[in-house]
């Protein structure tokens, strides 16, 4: 190999005798070996170190989405409190106030859920020819599609971004449903 100047050599193995062929060329031919087995195991390691500084950025992100529910929810109780009052004086218990308001931060957690995995899927569906074209041009050759979208993972976020609003909406709603009705129909 040094005689004619080449610095890679690309070997093609049966199964079972690949770590003999790796053994071999590392001893006996002084070279480095870079396996697909090894290959794998980097992208494994690497998809795990992504995954959990996703989780963490999507954790990240959950809280903020809270804040700002929170901070919604108790502008709209301000915006309404002359309705509430309406509505509590024509008979409405305390808890049926805080489920309407319950109601109105689960929509928006909805909202929010429904949107972010429509964006996700679009920009999935975009890029998905172009990472498959790069990837086939370094070699890949069983590769139809890079991205996997599962709706399964999809309704697992949604109901979490209802279970976020709702969440966030807890302390709002409380609020709204200990309104005095006669001061909030004085309110302006």
């Amino acid at each position: 190999l040094n005689t004619l100047g080449y610095g890679q050599l690309l070997l093609t193995t049966d199964e079972g005798v690949t770590a003999d062929v790796e053994d071999y060329v590392v001893e006996e031919m002084g070279l480095s070996v870079i396996s697909t087995e090894t290959i794998i195991g980097f992208l494994d390691t690497l998809t795990s170190g992504l995954t959990i500084a996703l989780i963490i950025f999507g954790s990240i992100s959950a809280i903020v989405a809270s804040i700002g529910i929170i901070n919604t929810m108790i502008m709209s109780i301000y915006e309404q409190t002359k309705e509430v009052g309406i509505i509590k004086a024509m008979g409405a218990s305390n808890i049926q106030v805080l489920v309407i308001f319950l109601i109105q931060s689960a929509m928006i957690g909805l909202i929010g859920g429904v949107l972010g995995v429509g964006i996700t899927y679009t920009i999935m569906r975009i890029a998905d020819p172009f990472v498959v074209d790069l990837l086939l041009e370094q070699g890949f050759t069983t590769l139809e599609t890079f991205f996997n979208f599962q709706p399964l993972n999809a309704m697992y976020i949604t109901f979490g971004s209802i279970l976020i609003g709702i969440l966030a909406g807890l302390y709002p709603a409380r609020k709204a449903s200990t309104i005095d009705p006669i001061q909030a129909l004085r309110y302006d």
